[in-house]
């Protein structure tokens, strides 16, 4: 991950009203159809793949071990990595993390939050992803 700095997301920018059906506020009463859950976890999936193969290749620093199994679900051990003896509770917590500060990050930038706080939108994302890697355990190379 080193020296590869995610990009802002082009197409939230583009389309702030259809991001904004997808991650903003949930509408009450209504539940998703099931087929659009896989389009809008893209994101989860590809943190999990990252950190599943930082796993395997022992690339994740090491981490107490400690398990909690009450703290996070199945289906999100499923899409952080799966079951993997380097990635434990405080890898997971940590990807949760970033995943949610993935789409607060975005969000603050399309809905105006960072007016006031942030001079150059695009550097401020790029360093807040290195952060998140970082906090991951990801970059450190």
């Amino acid at each position: 991950m080193a020296g590869r700095v995610p990009r802002r997301p082009a197409w939230a920018k583009a389309h702030p009203h259809e991001y904004a059906l997808l991650y903003g506020s949930p509408v009450p009463g209504y539940r998703a159809p099931r087929d659009t859950v896989p389009p809008a976890a893209r994101v989860a999936i590809v943190l999990g793949r990252i950190l599943g193969d930082a796993a395997r290749s022992g690339d994740l620093p090491e981490t107490d071990g400690t398990p909690d199994t009450a703290l996070i679900s199945d289906e999100a051990v499923a899409v952080l990595g799966g079951e993997h003896p380097a990635i434990d509770e405080t890898v997971r917590v940590r990807g949760l993390l970033a995943w949610s500060s993935i789409y607060g990050t975005i969000n603050f930038e399309l809905f105006g939050h960072f007016v006031g706080s942030v001079e150059d939108a695009d550097r401020y994302f790029d360093r807040a992803m290195t952060e998140l890697a970082g906090l991951i355990g990801l970059g450190q190379g």
